[in-house]
Parts: structure tokens; sequence; C-alpha cells
């Protein structure tokens, strides 16, 4: 049981590791959607000239993080399922077998 134990360990501590990663990916994303907002609201409006520089900037910033959302959401949605199960595996470790050494009848 303690190798198995130290196994489970071990992956849930490289899944909380890429966790931890995608977490900081997302927070460094959600500062660049907001300079992105300060960016289009600080525009001259009335200069098309201003607008358009602005448009062509934006336009290449919002592929890249769109494509680095994709990624990071993938990435995330697979490593939370491994998760789930590192969960289940200590679930069933240690709740599931001392109940079941709790249950089982003595002679």
């Amino acid at each position: 049981m303690t190798d198995i134990l130290k196994e489970i360990t071990h992956e849930f501590d490289s899944n909380y590791g890429g966790l931890s990663l995608r977490l900081h990916t997302l927070n460094n994303v959600s500062l660049e959607l907001n300079t992105i907002s300060d960016d289009v609201l600080n525009t001259d409006k009335t200069n098309l000239t201003d607008m358009g520089l602005m448009f062509r900037d934006i336009d290449h910033k919002i592929e890249i993080i769109a494509e680095l959302l994709h990624y990071t959401v993938n990435d995330l949605s697979e490593e939370m399922e491994k998760t789930r199960i590192i969960k289940e595996s200590y679930f069933d470790l240690l709740v599931r077998k001392v109940n079941e050494k709790e249950n089982t009848p003595r002679i």
C-alpha cells in the first residue's frame, strides 16, 4: 500500500504543478486582455488612422490569445481529468479500504 500511495502522490504533485502553470497562464491572459481593453478605451475614436492602427495591433493580439487559450483550456481539461482519477484513487485506497476493514466481520 505504501508504494501505491507514493506513486499516487507523485502523480498528484505533477498534476498540481501543471494546474498551477495553467492558472499562471490564465492570469497572464487576463492581464493582457485588460491591457487591450485600456488601449481600446484610450484610442481616439475620431481619428481613423489611430483606430486602424489599434485594430491591426488588437487583431494580432487576439489571434495569439485565442490560440493560447485553446491549448491552455485543453491542457487544463486533461489535467483536471487526471486529478479526478488521482482523487478517486486516494479515496479508494484510504477511505474505502478503511471502511472495508471496519465492516469486515471478526471471527
